[in-house]
């Protein structure tokens, strides 16, 4: 009964309890995999990670993951304008009873539906900013532009729909990102 408390808490594996065979501790562990899945998002320093959790409400049970709050930034706005809100992020910090608060990460939206303006944003941003970003776009094409920009910081992915599913998948494979 110990053991499956410190797996609710996060604590163990099934994987590392003694009395669970190598079968057992598999079907242990799906069984305990969160509704959606964790993925990071991020240059490996300076990374966050979302999902992975098991309630909707949080009477239900506990949070793991921090929230990470990120801001939009449009490819519509002009560079003044971007970098501007680059140095929000980068400097936003609030203290609340003890706990430090800040914004994790840029949300880069393509307004303007082309990819040159998408990708000169996007390498704009990822040349000053190292943290976590989104790709926002329902354009796969688009997609692609940023993420050849921003691939070494590996990016999420935001826009995929059912007309544009395997595309994004596709790119989703091809850059190693989360979508």
């Amino acid at each position: 009964m110990a053991f499956a408390i410190k797996l609710l808490d996060h604590t163990k594996t099934a994987s590392e309890c003694p009395e669970l065979n190598k079968a057992e501790a598999e079907i242990i562990s799906r069984l305990l995999l969160p509704p959606v899945r964790e993925i990071t998002i991020g240059p490996k320093d300076n990374s966050v990670k979302i999902g992975g959790e098991y309630v909707t409400y949080r009477h239900q049970f506990k949070f793991f993951n921090k929230t990470a709050v990120m801001l939009r930034i449009d490819d519509s706005l002009d560079d003044k304008e971007i970098d501007r809100r680059i140095d929000i992020v980068k400097n936003f910090r609030i203290e609340r009873m003890g706990s430090i608060m800040n914004l994790n990460g840029i949300a880069i939206r393509c307004l303007s539906d082309d990819g040159a303006r998408f990708a000169s944003v996007v390498e704009r941003i990822v040349n000053v900013f190292n943290g976590p970003v989104i790709l926002y776009s329902f354009e796969p094409a688009v997609i692609e532009a940023g993420l050849k920009k921003s691939k070494k910081i590996r990016p999420l992915i935001f826009g995929a729909n059912d007309k544009n599913f395997n595309e994004m998948i596709k790119l989703a494979i091809d850059y190693d990102c989360p979508i």
